[in-house]
């Protein structure tokens, strides 16, 4: 059964994305972005998966990439866990530690991310930075 996408998910990835200057963080091709350029699909892409609330919305559990290698990494998980551990030394270990937490996902919560993150992004936007501020 599918995960449900929701609002909050939704100004995330757009905060990832925008993060990440619309680019795919592995290959480096140029996404679409919100102002109508145009370039690949980018994707944001759970280092962990999106079933736990706790680092479902946690700016180190994700990443900006595009179709391709989204695909390419969901098919060779420990090409994934290669690349990430390279990129970012000792992330994995951060997150496993984040997991052992409990935060509820409910209607609040969900609200809560998803405001953190629409604001997130205007400010992104705003400023023309992309020190994107994780909600936890």
């Amino acid at each position: 059964m599918a995960i449900k996408r929701t609002a909050a998910d939704a100004h995330f990835s757009s905060c990832i994305r925008h993060a990440a200057e619309w680019c795919c963080q592995h290959c480096g091709a140029v996404g679409s972005t919100p102002d109508g350029e145009a370039g690949c699909k980018l994707e944001a892409s759970h280092l962990l998966g999106r079933r736990s609330a706790v680092t479902r919305w946690d700016v180190l559990n994700c990443v900006s990439l595009c179709h391709t290698c989204h695909r390419e990494f969901t098919e060779n998980p420990s090409d994934f866990y290669k690349w990430v551990e390279s990129m970012w030394p000792g992330r994995w270990d951060i997150l496993n530690e984040k997991r052992r937490h409990i935060i509820k996902n409910n209607k609040a919560t969900r609200d809560e991310v998803s405001q953190h993150y629409r604001d997130e992004y205007n400010r992104m936007r705003k400023t023309g930075k992309t020190d994107l501020v994780s909600w936890i």
